[in-house]
């Protein structure tokens, strides 16, 4: 029987069918291509804060690690290196950061900086070369994929969308909208920022840092580098009250905990995703900056 000649709820419900094989298709190649072990370990705030939250968090961690060892003056939302800080911090990325306020600028001003996002770069491409963010070929692979996912869902309604006006049956707007509800989740699926191992990492260490958060509220000043990888891998809102300049600082990643998109990187090897409970040294990112520098 040619399934185009089903009746409008028949169809619908094959429809749905074809829909969700498409779906589990793409859900579960993404699985068998993109998980497995990881050899890197995250201890960087910076790796950690860029795989859940982007580059940009990266920044805002550096921007707040910077303020809290004094080596960046804050007013309101204006900040100013100061004189010789560059020169004192070992991390690339807290070195441009305060190569750029050498003048006073605006925090958000960091957002657009083409110089702090080829700093930034490194990070990326570390993750991506562990397999924790998409790498160019995955992305390639992975709309491959989308696209044969897309010319399935679309090509199938389309021929009965074409059939149905043929025949003079304008009660099609119901299968459109499943079609587009289809796609949508197919590009949801298709175009993740992470790959699955990476989503496996950050959910192992947002699992590790779980008891570190609930204390979080009792943190002091003196707990600094705790409190910045705290930040990395829950965001910015769980800082309590020593840190309330960073709400005022970046009040939006302050309110939604600043998951934004795209990744981080880890250039430290070791076991799996787990993570340094803290870093040594001179701060986060100036003494445990060996993993992102």
């Amino acid at each position: 029987m040619n399934p185009f000649d089903l009746r409008g709820p028949e169809f619908l419900l094959l429809y749905a069918l074809v829909g969700g094989l498409v779906l589990s298709a793409l859900a579960i190649v993404r699985i068998l291509r993109e998980s497995g072990p990881s050899k890197v370990r995250l201890t960087d705030p910076y790796l950690i804060g860029c795989l859940r939250g982007g580059t940009h968090e990266a920044l805002r961690l550096v921007v707040v690690s910077l303020v809290d060892r004094e080596l960046l003056e804050r007013a309101g939302t204006m900040l100013t290196a100061r004189p010789g800080a560059a020169a004192r911090v070992l991390h690339p990325l807290e070195r441009a950061v305060l190569e750029r306020f050498e003048a006073a600028g605006e925090a958000a001003a960091i957002f657009g900086d083409a110089d702090l996002a080829a700093a930034a770069e490194p990070l990326r491409e570390t993750l991506e070369r562990h397999g924790l963010l998409p790498s160019a070929a995955v992305r390639v692979e992975r709309q491959g994929r989308l696209l044969l996912a897309l010319a399935v869902l679309v090509g199938f309604a389309a021929i009965k969308v074409m059939i149905a006006l043929e025949r003079g049956h304008t009660n099609v707007v119901f299968l459109i909208l499943m079609a587009a509800l289809f796609c949508l989740m197919a590009f949801g699926l298709g175009l993740r920022t992470r790959t699955v191992r990476g989503e496996m990492a950050l959910a192992d260490l947002r699992k590790l840092f779980e008891r570190h958060r609930g204390r979080a509220a009792h943190l002091q000043a003196d707990a600094r580098d705790e409190a910045i990888l705290v930040a990395a891998v829950f965001g910015l809102a769980v800082l309590p009250s020593p840190w309330a300049y960073a709400q005022e600082v970046f009040p939006r990643a302050a309110a939604s905990g600043g998951s934004s998109s795209c990744g981080a990187s880890s250039s430290s090897c070791g076991s799996s995703s787990s993570c340094g409970s803290s870093c040594g040294g001179g701060g986060c990112g100036g003494g445990c900056g060996g993993c992102g520098s």
